[in-house]
């Protein structure tokens, strides 16, 4: 296997990204003495106009995908538009699916992305992308998408265990000493970050039929004495997906129960 690193030019590529046109509010609680000065530099081994032929691409995400749509700078989606004809298999991870998403390669497929930039990232795609809230990673032929950051090492294991059998996935999971979450629709992220059944509707391309029967599950479940209080988010993310995770996985249920007994306003109809 020949790794390749891409970026518009070769050479280093600094993993501090720059300063944003329209930077998020400051956070305080996290003083500006924790933030790292310097940062190592990742050494791109071709440009984007000289990369050689490639089977797989994966695409990141993180601060400087937002410097990118600031400056209107579109050389990463022209990249993957340009190149995924010839792809085996096209990723990304945390919020490189809004660099998918716009790049077109996502219309009419299944994608999530990191849950804490839901709503920047699902922005993308034109209405043409089946964005779902409620998913560690998703597969749509030959395109895989995570959540954020660490989803991104679960899909990756998925993928490997996938293209090249477990013995060989396993030995370097073991060698991280990594416990991989192998379940893909274990989400409880999105109820953390309250990606809701309204922001479902208003971000994901859906059929009518889909829509109907949101409405119909979500009133049917309205009343909470009809759901025992641990069960209370499924309308937060995408029900069936949800309603699957509760029944098959007990960590998932745990997680689920924890935040919202912990917080139960967070239902919708609470």
């Amino acid at each position: 296997m020949t790794l390749s690193f891409l970026w518009k030019t070769a050479g280093p590529v600094s993993s501090v990204g720059p300063p944003r046109l329209f930077p998020a509010p400051p956070n305080p609680s996290l003083p500006r003495a924790i933030y790292p000065r310097q940062a190592v530099s990742i050494v791109a081994t071709h440009s984007f106009a000289d990369a050689p032929r490639l089977d797989i691409l994966l695409v990141p995400g993180g601060i400087g995908n937002r410097y990118l749509n600031d400056t209107n700078d579109t050389a990463m989606e022209d990249f993957v538009a340009a190149r995924y004809p010839e792809l085996q298999y096209l990723l990304s991870v945390c919020t490189g699916a809004a660099t998918l998403a716009k790049s077109g390669v996502l219309a009419g497929k299944r994608a999530t992305t990191n849950k804490a930039a839901w709503a920047w990232a699902t922005s993308f795609g034109g209405g043409k992308v089946q964005w779902v809230p409620s998913a560690r990673w998703t597969e749509d032929g030959n395109i895989w998408t995570s959540s954020g950051v660490s989803a991104g090492i679960d899909m990756t294991y998925a993928f490997f265990k996938m293209l090249l059998g477990e013995p060989a996935a396993a030995a370097t999971i073991n060698g991280m000493e990594y416990t991989p979450h192998v379940n893909k629709d274990w989400d409880p992220y999105s109820v953390v970050f309250q990606v809701s059944f309204f922001s479902l509707l208003s971000c994901q391309f859906v059929r009518p039929a889909r829509i109907l029967t949101w409405i119909l599950f979500f009133f049917l479940t309205r009343s909470p004495e009809r759901i025992p209080a641990d069960r209370w988010g499924i309308v937060l993310g995408r029900w069936d997906t949800t309603l699957n995770v509760l029944g098959r996985s007990e960590e998932a249920h745990g997680e689920v129960r924890r935040v919202f007994q912990s917080a139960p306003t967070r239902c919708l109809w609470r």
